[in-house]
């Protein structure tokens, strides 16, 4: 698929950067704010954003929140913090694993922090490993519609828990500070639904929202930011074993040519033809009708009806 892989490829990296931290430094402007908040993560999305906000508003209008809870991993606070350091921010922590225990989430599975990390992780991956590609993707797609069958809806309803509850928490920093909560979704996350209604889906305005992930990393070679980040395998760092690949079913170097050749109006053949294999791009299809709903839920929640002001 070269000829996709070329037209994803940033030909001025520079300009990108400007036109991004104008972006945020105007809407913070516009909307009359102190600055922005984001939760820093670990992972590159948080990264690239931060290190976007601070060319675009100085250090002292960036606030980063660290959101760990008891099945967080090791190497997602060094990572954060690390960030941090190069990036010259400190960092808040905010342990929520005392707000999602009065949730009852962590009773929706197994106790897993009694087990060693490794292990669950290596039960999970063993798992996966084991189940039918087709099987795993009709899974996903029963997920988004919300379909999924008891056992995957309960994995779902604990992941999603924490998410939302980690968007909560930077809104209350950011009504306290008059900041704006910046976004770190991209746009395959988003064309594929694999962000949460309310969660990570929530923000007052959303940087990455115009870049696959393919582009996300280029974009953050281009940043300086630490290799060790931008090789990391992208994680949301919500249960032991779940990587974004294991959720997708296919990698970003997969997914993004297909997303973008169906964004152009690409027909499946020539997506074909540019170098796909005809199961991944009808399967990309159907996990974009998928979360049709989820896109329109987090950025426009459906209505019903409308006010009657006729004359009386």
């Amino acid at each position: 698929m070269q000829n996709m892989k070329e037209r994803l490829s940033i030909p001025d990296p520079e300009a990108l950067t400007a036109e991004l931290v104008g972006f945020i430094h105007d809407t913070v402007a516009r909307e009359g704010r102190q600055g922005c908040v984001l939760g820093i993560s670990g992972g590159i999305d948080s990264a690239v954003v931060a290190a976007l906000a601070l060319r675009a508003l100085g250090p002292d209008r960036v606030q980063l929140l660290y959101l760990p809870e008891r099945d967080s991993h090791r190497r997602s606070r060094l990572d954060a913090l690390l960030v941090a350091r190069q990036l010259g921010l400190p960092v808040k922590e905010v342990n929520i694993s005392p707000i999602l225990s009065k949730m009852k989430v962590y009773k929706l599975q197994p106790p897993m922090f009694l087990t060693p990390r490794s292990i669950v992780e290596g039960i999970i991956t063993r798992m996966d490993q084991r189940t039918d590609l087709d099987t795993a993707r009709a899974s996903y797609i029963r997920t988004l519609r919300g379909q999924a069958d008891e056992d995957l809806q309960r994995v779902t309803a604990y992941c999603r828990s924490k998410n939302r509850v980690r968007m909560a928490v930077l809104y209350q920093y950011a009504e306290l500070s008059h900041s704006l909560v910046l976004g770190t979704c991209n746009r395959s996350e988003n064309m594929t639904g694999l962000f949460v209604i309310h969660g990570d889906g929530a923000c007052d305005l959303a940087p990455l929202h115009g870049l696959y992930k393919t582009q996300v990393f280029a974009l953050a070679r281009h940043l300086g930011l630490p290799e060790s980040i931008i090789a990391k395998q992208p994680v949301g760092d919500l249960m032991p074993g779940i990587t974004d690949e294991s959720s997708l079913r296919m990698s970003y170097d997969t997914l993004d040519p297909i997303l973008a050749g169906l964004e152009l109006g690409w027909d499946d053949a020539a997506i074909v033809d540019s170098g796909a294999l005809p199961n991944d791009v009808t399967y990309v299809r159907d996990v974009i009708a998928a979360s049709e709903f989820a896109r329109e839920g987090a950025y426009k929640p459906p209505i019903r009806g409308r006010a009657d002001l006729r004359e009386h």
